[in-house]
């Protein structure tokens, strides 16, 4: 059983450090930009381009039906000869739906008076992006993690690149922005294509009715759910530009950015944890696996949001243009709703895993509604606090959901004391960043390190694998 449990620690661990550079280059990336775009964008214009990216999220559910996840997980448990139906079949189906979506909203924004310059560039935009995503989770069912993760780093490159000289040409705008991320994409979505040889596995005749109705069993339940995690996510960009205007939306989703950073490295995680949950599942020691790796995860995740808290004035102040600042304020709360967000995911991971995609749809629902409904109550009397709140309220009652629901599939014991000492160093690292103390903001870095260095134990995990590959790599 030990060496069960180091094999799928080692699995995990490889896969992550994978899809975490896979992820962090892109990020550090988006980090550069920033500042690019803050300084290019007016607070109003920066809060349109935002509920634009944003939207990405609640159409790529509708013009996929997401059968991109059913792919990835059918494609795991499945043989050579199958595997071809199911991809020929998912690319297919996003194709022509994503292409039928494009046209009718289109037509609907003509007809609306609406701005139909922004709308088609958007639109073109969520294509390509629908289609980079069934083509990257069919090279995740392969089990190809580095190319996925090589795919990411192309589009966030070409991305800067373009963006670079538009620049230096003084094209910068939400038009230009918009056709850059369209180019990235198609072009990440190439490089996949090529590198699996996908032209010689996507066939019209492998095409197939009953697969596709396979997938949609399981994707369908997830629909309301993805949507609904939008809403917990982003519904608070929606409301706050109606009741609040643009400008307030820009310096909330600039506040944001910093927070995020740990979304997009627990995504890695995610996408690893995911993978592993669903080929171990019916394993005998899974649930004492599972109890051991979510203790990790408490950890992890705490320690990344200390340290990140701990630095948040510094890079607020480097990376965040003067005229958002009166966002600084919201960031420890946002930093709260994104830990949350983290530990539901990986409750996510194993209603995936047992294949249970409706409690995934009821839990994400009811968050849903109680983000929206505490936002809109509460946003005109404490402003941009109301966004932030509900949020967190929401995470918080979708993970506890979860957290009983999982119980009657799967016996998960939690290390009650580690998770009450993330606790008190969060809530000293949280009141010292709101005394905006010099020497409290300094002691903020020491407790970080010092809780990262005797706590994490995920952190040990991923150091400990990282210096064996770098080890086994000087001796080749």
């Amino acid at each position: 059983m030990k060496n069960k449990k180091m094999t799928k620690n080692k699995i995990l661990a490889k896969n992550t450090i994978i899809l975490t550079i896979g992820q962090f280059i892109p990020k550090l990336i988006a980090i550069i930009t920033l500042p690019i775009l803050t300084k290019a964008f007016s607070t109003e214009d920066y809060g349109i381009y935002d509920l634009i990216i944003s939207f990405a999220s609640l159409l790529l559910p509708i013009m996929t039906l997401l059968v991109q996840q059913a792919v990835f997980r059918f494609m795991i448990s499945e043989g050579q000869e199958k595997q071809k139906k199911y991809i020929s079949t998912s690319v297919f189906f996003v194709f022509v739906l994503s292409l039928c979506i494009f046209a009718i909203v289109v037509i609907i924004g003509a007809k609306a008076n609406q701005r139909l310059d922004l709308l088609i560039l958007a639109m073109v935009l969520y294509f390509f992006e629908s289609i980079y995503d069934v083509i990257g989770q069919i090279a995740r069912g392969y089990g190809k993690n580095l190319i996925y993760s090589i795919a990411v780093i192309i589009y966030s490159t070409i991305n800067m690149i373009i963006l670079l000289l538009a620049v230096n040409m003084h094209l910068v705008n939400i038009k230009s922005v918009l056709i850059i991320l369209s180019i990235s994409y198609f072009i990440a979505t190439i490089f996949i294509f090529l590198n699996l040889k996908l032209n010689r596995v996507i066939k019209i005749k492998e095409f197939s009715i009953n697969i596709l109705k396979e997938m949609l069993k399981y994707s369908a339940p997830m629909i309301p759910s993805s949507i609904s995690l939008w809403i917990v996510n982003l519904s608070d960009r929606l409301i706050i530009t109606y009741f609040l205007g643009a400008a307030y939306n820009g310096i909330y989703a600039a506040a944001a950015k910093i927070p995020n950073l740990l979304v997009t490295f627990y995504n890695a995680f995610n996408l690893a944890w995911t993978e592993l949950a669903a080929r171990t599942i019916d394993e005998e020691d899974s649930n004492v696996y599972y109890s051991k790796l979510i203790n990790s995860l408490f950890s992890f995740c705490f320690g990344a949001i200390i340290i990140l808290i701990a630095f948040s004035p510094l890079l607020f102040k480097i990376l965040i243009d003067d005229k958002f600042s009166s966002g600084y304020n919201q960031m420890p709360i946002l930093f709260i709703g994104v830990i949350l967000s983290c530990l539901v995911s990986f409750y996510g991971g194993l209603y995936i895993a047992l294949k249970k995609t409706k409690q995934v749809g009821i839990s994400s629902t009811v968050g849903a509604f109680l983000n929206a409904g505490i936002n809109i109550v509460c946003i005109r009397e404490i402003g941009l606090y109301a966004a932030s709140i509900s949020t967190v309220v929401s995470f918080f009652v979708i993970l506890v959901y979860r957290i009983f629901e999982i119980r009657k599939s799967i016996s998960i014991k939690y290390n009650k004391i580690d998770i009450l000492i993330g606790c008190v160093f969060l809530i000293v690292i949280i009141f010292n960043y709101y005394t905006a103390n010099l020497i409290l903001l300094v002691l903020n870095i020491i407790i970080a390190i010092i809780y990262n260095i005797c706590f994490n134990s995920m952190l040990k995990l991923l150091y400990n694998k990282f210096k064996s590959i770098w080890r086994n790599r000087k001796n080749v």
